[in-house]
């Protein structure tokens, strides 16, 4: 899997799999699809942990799984946002906590929860973490 992010400073992220790599992806961030790839759509890891995410989050009930069935696919995703795309390179040794709205797509791998932040946060802005 490859990717670029495109087109700063309203962004585009340009995913590219080989045969059999999947990236999940928010509901609604899909622009284009090239290639033959096939979409699964899911719950996030179980019912409440979807029904948590989503009200406390604002993202998705659901997401999406694309897999490539052949080399060359090509997927173009972007945010509900204006604004520029980042990598964020998330590791075993802990997450981030990033504001509500701005998760696009990530491994399948990668756990995406909602956690409370305390009072102040909840009245300053919603946030999860992944």
């Amino acid at each position: 899997m490859e990717f670029q992010i495109l087109k700063n400073p309203m962004s585009m992220l340009e995913v590219h799999l080989g045969k059999g790599e999947t990236i999940t992806a928010e509901a609604g961030a899909l622009v284009f699809m090239k290639e033959d790839i096939e979409v699964n759509t899911n719950m996030r890891s179980g019912f409440f942990k979807s029904v948590k995410v989503s009200l406390l989050g604002s993202e998705s009930f659901l997401a999406n799984n694309y897999t490539a069935t052949e080399n060359g696919c090509v997927l173009g995703l972007t945010g509900p946002h204006v604004g520029d795309i980042v990598e964020i390179a998330i590791g075993s040794d802990g997450g981030y906590i990033v504001q509500s709205g701005s998760y696009i797509a990530s491994t399948p791998q990668v756990d995406i929860d909602t956690k409370w932040q305390g009072l102040q946060r909840e009245f300053l802005a919603s946030s999860y973490s992944c």
